[in-house]
């Protein structure tokens, strides 16, 4: 049987490391650990960078509609402008990948998967799953930034965003992981993603994993110019396969939101299918 090189990296860390390590860390590296082990195998890269690519082809060819002047409406605004997010970072992840860059995308997909959670919890707005809190941040930003363009206000709309977050009093979350969290809690994904996640949050911080994942730990603990390869499989998976999931998943999520739906949603649904896209039937019951 071949070795696991992801098993072998967090072995060898447990084993030298053991005695200096605070039992929390030895705790947490025990448990990814146990995530690695019984983790199964994805997609290839290349099956998932052609799917990111068809389906950023569908969102570039897409018309978009125009929401309509009304409080119902601004849902509408929130789910464009959200998934318009998602497609661009995956679009980043893609072109980063493929420029031998695939590093340096773990952050667009931490905010792919952290937007595309926030737009699912969006289109089911009307349900109980949704806290208050994600939708009177996305309409307090979004009322500030219309207010920050002096040239273009347009004081309709600036009326009726400040209606809706007047509305809604829950209090402000105070940042992303926070939020993903109670996301994930709600949508029932918090076990097949958030390790996933906690890995990408490492990745793009000055962490103990960062610094494992960036370091010569074998020797004498010097920078590497290039990260370990161990941190797509380990930590984060493959970035390409997240921008594929994200788009998927968000696209779903809009088509549910918007009053006449998707009109590719089948094809949406077809790439997922292919893919063995996780929680397709558990997002979108």
């Amino acid at each position: 049987m071949p070795c696991n090189p992801r098993v072998t990296f967090w072995e060898a860390v447990l084993a030298r490391y053991v005695d200096i390590l605070p039992p929390v860390v030895h705790a947490a590296l025990e448990l990814r650990l146990d995530a690695i082990v019984s983790s199964a195998d994805s997609v290839s890269d290349d099956v998932a960078r052609e799917a990111s690519h068809r389906l950023q082809s569908l969102f570039q060819e897409y018309e978009f509609p125009v929401p309509p002047r009304e409080p119902s409406g601004s849902w509408i605004l929130i789910g464009l402008a959200w998934w318009t997010i998602v497609n661009r970072q995956a679009k980043a992840i893609t072109t980063l990948c493929d420029a031998g860059l695939a590093a340096e995308s773990i952050p667009n997909a931490r905010s792919a998967l952290e937007h595309t959670f926030a737009l699912i919890l969006l289109s089911r707005h009307d349900e109980t799953t949704v806290p208050d809190g994600v939708l009177r941040n996305t309409l307090h930003d979004l009322a500030r930034g219309v207010r920050s363009r002096p040239t273009d206000e347009d004081p309709e709309l600036v009326v009726i965003l400040s209606a809706l977050v007047e509305q809604l009093t829950a209090t402000l979350e105070d940042n992303w992981p926070e939020r993903f969290t109670t996301y994930a809690e709600r949508l029932g994904a918090y076990a097949e993603t958030y390790s996933y996640y906690v890995g990408m949050c490492q990745m793009s911080h000055p962490t103990l994993g960062a610094v494992l994942a960036n370091s010569d730990w074998l020797d004498d603990f010097r920078p590497n110019k290039e990260p370990n390869p161990y941190v797509f499989e380990a930590s984060v998976g493959s970035p390409l396969l997240w921008a594929a999931q994200c788009q998927c998943w968000s696209a779903l999520a809009v088509d549910r939101l918007f009053p006449d739906g998707l009109a590719w949603k089948d094809e949406v649904v077809r790439i997922g299918t292919d893919l063995s896209i996780p929680l397709l039937g558990e997002l979108f019951p």
